[in-house]
């Protein structure tokens, strides 16, 4: 479940146009998320299709092989020369897949088990230890009958007179109940929203941390808006890279752009951040300026002193 909504969010950032119909734009970034490389190629078939594939082949003095291949079930494979038959793209300068997601799935599972083992420990009743068959059957028929309401009664010659007056359990009982640590589930709360932070800075989108502090300055709150951004705009400029591949080889008219709510993102941030800078150079000259009167009231006052 949590990979596929993670997932969903990275395959929500870039919109590709202009590829032919039966290329779908969602396959080709889900074979960069999952593969680190994608091609595009003609294919057995006669159409052109992207897949995910591996460099192949000999080095050339380069940091990967010159030659790309690739299969796609019930199409066919193909192999070629990377930028002559097959266009391939790249997730980021790493060729490599988002690790993250399984990362994040994963510790996000293991909340919700905690959190599940929490509450039903925290509900669970406390387990009397019986002698034998007949009397845990008694127990367990008064339990059923308190659990629909009805008040019961039990008898056994293990009982006495003082243990009814004063409440005390005939057997000891094997008590697994936590209720006290249910109210430990707020910090695994908060642990679940630092996960969910740090995936989403990964993905692009900036999270708030924690409240302004007024002698803050709104370029300092924001310090980890820019670093949300690093990542994302590596792997938007390999996806426009790979576009215009696809365009120099094949004569199509591919673009890709970042989808509205990270596009609105980027822009809010470089205003908040142009705003700001504004303010600290303008901060600055003043600072400038102010030393620059005192120093040179501090020289006529030194001219006058000497002169005397």
């Amino acid at each position: 479940m949590h990979f596929m909504q993670l997932l969903t969010v990275m395959l929500s950032r870039i919109k590709l146009t202009g590829f032919p119909d039966n290329i779908l734009p969602t396959d080709t970034m889900l074979y960069l998320c999952s593969n680190g490389t994608v091609g595009c190629a003609k294919f057995p078939d006669g159409k052109y299709w992207t897949f995910p594939g591996c460099y192949t082949g000999q080095f050339w003095g380069q940091t990967v092989p010159h030659e790309y291949m690739g299969v796609l079930p019930n199409v066919g494979d193909v192999r070629g020369i990377a930028g002559d038959d097959i266009a391939v793209g790249w997730n980021n300068s790493t060729h490599t897949p988002d690790f993250i997601l399984m990362q994040t799935a994963d510790i996000l599972a293991d909340i919700d088990v905690s959190e599940h083992v929490n509450v039903l420990f925290a509900r669970y009743m406390r387990i009397p230890k019986v002698h034998d068959e007949k009397e845990r059957k008694a127990v367990l028929d008064v339990i059923k009958s308190i659990m629909r309401g009805n008040v019961e009664a039990i008898v056994s010659k293990n009982i006495n007179r003082e243990e009814i007056m004063t409440g005390s359990p005939a057997e000891p009982f094997l008590d697994l109940t936590d209720v006290d640590k249910i109210d430990k589930l707020q910090y695994l709360d908060q642990y679940y929203k630092a996960v969910m932070r740090r995936f989403y800075e990964y993905a692009g989108q900036k999270v708030s941390v924690g409240p302004k502090m007024a002698q803050m300055s709104v370029k300092e709150a924001g310090a980890n808006d820019s670093l949300s951004m690093i990542l994302l705009m590596d792997h938007f400029e390999h996806v426009k890279r790979f576009c215009d591949e696809c365009n120099r080889l094949f004569g199509w008219n591919t673009t890709a752009e970042l989808t509205e709510c990270f596009a609105d993102e980027l822009q809010e941030m470089r205003e908040e951040v142009n705003a700001d800078g504004g303010k600290d150079i303008q901060n600055q000259r003043d600072r400038l300026d102010t030393a620059d009167t005192d120093s040179t009231n501090s020289n006529s006052a030194a001219s006058v002193g000497s002169s005397d």
